[in-house]
């Protein structure tokens, strides 16, 4: 599809439309639809997903969106107008009556995922917001009087546009964020981020960004019994399911042996009933067996009398063709893996699924922390402290001293790593890269108890990877989708008893244990922890090193460019290369020099040397 502009021009109060093809190159390509307004002037850019971008125009009010809105049952109810069938309304019309009402309060109402622009010509009023959870992208330049805003970097960065330069700053973010960025940096000085749960406004020559949906706000969940928590874990999780299904159309579940991902599949079967509506795909290997989890799959083929499409996972090796990702704006990590996902996501689009489920999101929002033994000993709860101190030191041969400094004093000031964490090793950086890296936040407590501080972070963490999954899933034509991910039942999650999330006797994730009694087979459901992929990484360092780490050590651009010193790199290769170097700085070297080297990324920068962060 080559790319559709929209110019809204303002004429003594009236808005005309014309079409023009104006973009050209790097987004024609891809696929996007661009609109752009006058007086004043905003671009908006959104690609070509597999549910194509809406515009919306009624009046002075035009609405562009990218993506889908989840809590459509709600929003019908409180717009309230009984003379007109709203429940068969797009979601786009939806959005535009939601405004009417609501004005810019209305991206708080929201639940989806989405990223959205409104322009009222009556008031002169730009809103751009971007969803709590951050599922979809959405980025802004300013130049002079003119805003440009799009969900794709590459729509900001047009021949037409004054060229950019490599920022310094988004680099330290990068690393201090260990390979994923949700703040307001990007890789390139002058454009900016949006970052989730955020509305952009612009009016008046003005504009400023404000946040309206913080995680951190989550209101605390307390029930008396404990088959409360588990009835209403089980009434959201199958609404984050339910929402996210396509309406009798096939739809796929990446689906591993873990508790996570069968349990999207075993409530989406619920709903969807028999038949092939709502399939399996997943990977096997004969290779590697520490990776294979068909023992644990069979019980829910059993269950459910469906084979999953099988992938074979013992050629999607971690850093196969990285050079062959096709879209790269930015150096993600997860993109180690692509020939792995994009496998998966063929196999499911070959078998006719547009939208593809997985279980991504469930170790981050189900797991406790042990670090509420801190919040224990504020609290003077003796027996819950002595009890869990037992527990973790049993459990993991740990001595009590050790649980003592990591789990109960550490959390309690400021330490914010705990148990088998490694530092990570900086001595491979440039000098003007370390002062930034010495910057690293601390582990400083939001909440008088650190597990909801530590449970926090990881959702937050979790959440940042997810806007990127487009680029591997969009030019297949398939949109995936994460229910665990949904914000009610991520705020569900967030504000319940930690004990409920990690249990002495029951283990990680004990509200989906004793919510899915009878649901998932005991022998997923009691399975005490999950399979990993080292089979597939340790092959993938043997035969990729040369593609993969050649770079670092013959004439690196990383150290060309001031942000890394050969001595450095060339020591934490050899480690990494003898399995010595187990922290994740080789693996953001590694995509930092592969980005640098890309040649849609040199065609961008203008000057190769960045701005370093400064004092």
């Amino acid at each position: 599809m080559s790319a559709l502009t929209c110019v809204l021009e303002l004429d003594g109060g009236a808005v005309h439309r014309r079409d023009l093809d104006l973009m050209a190159g790097r987004m024609k390509h891809r696929g996007s639809m661009t609109a752009t307004f006058a007086d004043p002037v905003a671009m908006g850019v959104f690609p070509g997903h597999a549910t194509e971008p809406l515009m919306e125009q009624s009046g002075e009010i035009t609405v562009l969106l990218d993506g889908r809105i989840d809590n459509r049952h709600d929003l019908v109810e409180q717009l309230g107008s009984p003379d007109q069938d709203q429940g068969g309304r797009s979601d786009i019309e939806l959005l535009l009556l939601a405004y009417r009402k609501w004005g810019r309060e209305l991206a708080a109402r929201l639940v989806g995922d989405f990223a959205f622009l409104i322009w009222d010509a009556r008031q002169r009023l730009l809103l751009a917001a971007r969803d709590a959870m951050g599922m979809r992208s959405l980025f802004y330049r300013r130049i002079g009087q003119t805003l440009y805003i799009a969900t794709d970097l590459s729509g900001l960065l047009l021949d037409t546009l004054p060229r950019v330069q490599l920022n310094g700053d988004y680099i330290v973010t990068y690393l201090n964020q260990t390979g994923v960025v949700d703040t307001p940096d990007t890789p390139w000085t002058t454009v900016h981020r949006l970052p989730k749960g955020c509305l952009l406004i612009a009016e008046k020559g003005d504009m400023r960004t404000t946040r309206y949906w913080d995680l951190r706000n989550a209101p605390d969940v307390r029930f008396r019994e404990l088959h409360e928590y588990s009835d209403r874990f089980c009434e959201l999780l199958t609404e984050a399911v339910r929402c996210r299904l396509p309406d009798n159309e096939p739809a796929a579940v990446l689906l591993s042996g873990g508790l996570d991902s069968n349990s999207i599949y075993a409530v989406g079967k619920r709903l969807t009933g028999k038949g092939q509506l709502l399939f399996p795909v997943s990977a096997r290997y004969d290779r590697f067996a520490d990776c294979d989890e068909r023992t644990y799959i069979q019980s829910i083929v059993e269950r459910f009398g469906i084979e999953p499409v099988w992938v074979c996972g013992d050629e999607s090796w971690m850093f196969r063709d990285m050079d062959q990702v096709p879209i790269m704006d930015e150096p993600l990590p997860i993109l180690t893996a692509h020939h792995f996902t994009s496998s998966l996501y063929k196999a499911a689009v070959a078998n006719g699924a547009r939208v593809i489920l997985d279980g991504y999101g469930g170790d981050q929002t189900l797991n406790g922390s042990w670090t509420r033994m801190g919040y224990y000993f504020t609290r003077l709860r003796w027996g819950r402290l002595i009890k869990a101190i037992r527990h973790v030191a049993a459990d993991n041969l740990l001595p009590y001293r050790r649980i003592w400094s990591e789990c109960v004093w550490g959390p309690l000031v400021q330490s914010s790593r705990f148990l088998s964490e490694i530092p990570p090793d900086w001595s491979w950086l440039g000098r003007g890269m370390s002062y930034g890296i010495s910057r690293l936040e601390e582990g400083a407590s939001f909440f008088r108890n650190p597990a909801k501080t530590h449970h926090y972070r990881v959702v937050d963490d979790a959440i940042k990877v997810l806007a990127f999954d487009t680029s591997v899933s969009a030019p297949l034509g398939a949109d995936h989708r994460h229910p665990y991910l949904d914000r009610r039942l991520a705020e569900f999650l967030h504000g319940i008893p930690d004990e409920l999330r990690l249990h002495e006797v029951h283990g990680q994730k004990a509200i989906l244990r004793e919510a899915l009694v009878g649901i998932l087979p005991d022998p997923i459901r009691t399975r005490p922890g999950k399979t990993g992929h080292l089979g597939t990484i340790y092959h993938g360092i043997q035969q990729e090193f040369d593609r993969c780490c050649g770079p670092l050590l013959k004439n690196p651009r990383l150290v060309e460019f001031g942000l890394a010193n050969k001595a450095g790199l060339e020591r934490m290769v050899h480690r990494f290369r003898l399995g010595q170097e187990q922290t994740e700085t080789i693996w953001l070297a590694i995509l930092l020099e592969h980005w640098l080297r890309r040649p849609e990324t040199s065609e961008i920068m203008a000057i190769p040397v960045p701005r370093t962060a400064t004092a």
